[in-house]
C-alpha cells in the first residue's frame, strides 16, 4: 500500500491484495488455458492447411478449445492487473477499481458517508466433503478460490442507504493507516470504527518482514 499526500487530499494505492496460493491457482489456470488455446489453433491451422478434418465437429472442436481457452488465459491478467486506488479530499471519496480489460469509477460525497468501519476478513466455513487430515479431493481449495474471488472489501460504509465495501484484502495495519489520513482530510468526519486494539505481531512480520 502506498499513501501519496497530494493537494487538498491524498491518493492511497491499494494495489492488488490477491492471497498468494491464490495466484498460485490462477497461474495454473492460465497455463491451462494457454495449452488449451494453443492446441485449439494448431489443429485448426492443420485442418485448414491439410484438409485432413473430418467435417464441421472438427472446426467447431478447434475452435472451442480456441476460444475457451483464450477466455481462461485472459481471465487469469485480469485478476492479477486489477488494483484498487482511492482519492480522498474534504468534500469527496473516489474509489477506483482498474484491470487490463476495465475501469470503474464511483465517487461519493463525504457528507453523505456513515458507518465506515474494519470489517476484517469474513470467516470461511469449511465444504461439508472435505477430508479431516488432507484435501484430497480439492473441495476445500475451491472453496477458499471462490472466497478470495467473491470477497468485496475489508471495509465498508453506508450511502444513501447502501453498503459499499471496498479495500480489498487489506491488513489491519494498512486499515489503521488509511484511518489517520481520512481523518486528518476530513477533519474527524471520517473514522473508521472496529479497528484492532492490537496487531498480531507474528503476522505483521510474516506480511512485511
Amino acid at each position: 500500500m502506498e499513501i501519496i499526500e497530494i493537494d487538498n487530499g491524498a491518493q492511497i494505492s491499494l494495489g492488488n491484495k490477491l492471497n498468494s496460493k491464490i495466484k498460485v491457482l490462477f497461474s495454473f489456470e492460465a497455463i491451462g488455458g494457454f495449452l488449451a488455446m494453443a492446441f485449439g489453433i494448431f489443429m485448426t491451422w492443420n485442418q485448414l492447411n491439410s484438409h485432413s478434418g473430418n467435417g464441421y465437429f472438427d472446426y467447431l472442436f478447434s475452435y472451442a478449445m480456441t476460444i475457451i481457452g483464450a477466455i481462461f488465459f485472459w481471465r487469469y491478467f485480469s485478476r492479477i492487473s486489477n488494483k484498487e486506488t482511492i482519492f480522498i479530499n474534504a468534500d469527496t471519496l473516489k474509489i477506483i477499481i482498474s484491470s487490463i480489460n476495465r475501469k470503474v469509477e464511483t465517487e461519493y460525497e463525504i457528507a453523505n458517508i456513515s458507518d465506515l468501519k474494519y470489517r476484517g476478513k469474513a470467516a470461511k466455513t469449511d465444504h461439508p466433503l472435505k477430508g479431516q487430515s488432507y484435501d484430497y479431493f480439492g473441495f476445500e481449495t475451491q472453496e477458499l478460490v471462490i472466497a478470495e474471488v467473491h470477497n468485496e472489501g475489508n471495509l465498508s460504509f453506508l450511502y444513501d442507504d447502501k453498503i459499499v465495501c471496498f479495500g480489498r484484502n487489506i491488513y489491519s495495519w494498512d486499515a489503521v493507516e488509511i484511518n489517520e489520513i481520512l481523518h486528518k482530510i476530513t477533519k474527524g468526519h471520517l473514522q473508521i470504527a472496529n479497528l484492532p486494539e492490537e496487531i498480531d505481531e507474528g503476522e505483521y512480520l510474516q506480511h512485511t518482514g
